[in-house]
């Protein structure tokens, strides 16, 4: 019987697990003492994808967005944060965040939510406030960082 229902579980529910919304970083360990004020960030826009319909458990239904910068300092965490406009679901993580250490392409954030898995998506209009952190706690300046998507309009032959 056991085995019946783990063949079961597995033919029937294999895949539901297949996508995992876990973030590459981890928090950032730091002090309140404040001394040392890190550079403001330099953050841009690499890509984002956007979901699309396909087979549930596939990822095709996350959005992904991808910040990429060329100056961070070590020992530097950083905290992403809305500052202008509305966004469906909860982009950002809201304490200061390194990325993993055995991540590849270290200068490299990427958020990902729950985008929908169709063919249509809303524009997207925000501004993104990043502030890096010292290991003391200093905060640097904001940098003011503004992401942008057309949406994706329905195609024209489909009435449904």
């Amino acid at each position: 019987m056991k085995f019946f229902v783990t063949i079961s579980a597995v033919l029937f529910y294999g895949n539901a697990f297949a996508c995992s919304f876990d973030r590459p970083f981890i928090d950032f360990e730091h002090t309140n003492e404040g001394n040392t004020i890190p550079k403001t960030p330099s953050f841009s826009v690499k890509s984002i994808s956007r979901g699309e319909s396909g087979s549930a458990g596939s990822c095709a239904d996350a959005g992904v967005l991808t910040l990429v910068t060329t100056s961070a300092e070590k020992d530097t965490g950083f905290i992403f944060a809305i500052e202008e406009g509305q966004f469906e679901d909860q982009l950002f993580y809201p304490e200061p965040m390194i990325l993993e250490s055995g991540h590849t392409g270290s200068d490299e954030y990427f958020f990902m939510w729950n985008d929908g898995r169709t063919t249509k998506q809303e524009p997207i209009d925000i501004t993104v406030k990043i502030v890096a952190v010292s290991k003391d706690g200093g905060r640097s300046e904001p940098q003011y960082l503004k992401v942008t998507h057309n949406g994706v309009k329905k195609p024209w032959w489909q009435l449904w």
